[in-house]
């Protein structure tokens, strides 16, 4: 995960992030935060595509994600 994205989210390295999927059966999945990088553009975050497939129990099937920040949270 960004530098930027860690911050915005009061995120470390250990921490587990909660992901509410929003396509396909949009189960919320907890992924833990391994590493903190700093990033050159924006604020992305990365995670080995067969662990996303295999949190959300789709292999398979996962290409991308967009992300919606809730400000109360």
């Amino acid at each position: 995960m960004s530098t930027a994205l860690a911050e915005k989210l009061k995120l470390a390295a250990g921490d587990d992030l909660i992901v509410e999927v929003r396509s396909g059966a949009q189960p919320e999945i907890v992924v833990p935060v391994v590493e903190i990088a700093d990033s050159l553009l924006g604020a992305p975050s990365y995670m080995p595509l067969q662990a996303l497939n295999a949190a959300m129990g789709e292999p398979g099937r996962v290409s991308g994600a967009f992300l919606r920040i809730d400000q109360e949270h």
